[in-house]
């Protein structure tokens, strides 16, 4: 399961944000805002968010650290890949 799977079982990303919202989760203060959940689609989803995002999507810490590794992975080969076309430096 990737991140961009986990946050559509709830909708994406407006979605998980509503939820955020209305649960006052992490900090009914300071709500996690759809802008920073389009942020994990890049960054993965943050470990201080787990405990709220895995019952909001119904998915447990072994599948976000899955998620997050996977896109990591991906986007470590991705930055392999664009190097490789550059060739070395001069």
């Amino acid at each position: 399961m990737s991140v961009r799977s986990i946050i559509a079982i709830r909708g994406g990303p407006k979605g998980l944000a509503d939820y955020a919202r209305r649960h006052g989760v992490p900090d009914p203060d300071r709500p996690v805002t759809e802008k920073t959940i389009y942020s994990w689609f890049k960054s993965g989803i943050p470990e201080k968010h787990w405990d709220w995002v895995s019952v909001a999507c119904d998915v447990d810490a072994t599948t976000l650290h899955n998620a997050n590794k996977e896109l990591r992975a991906m986007r470590a080969e991705k930055v392999g890949q664009s190097q490789q076309c550059e060739g070395p430096s001069a």
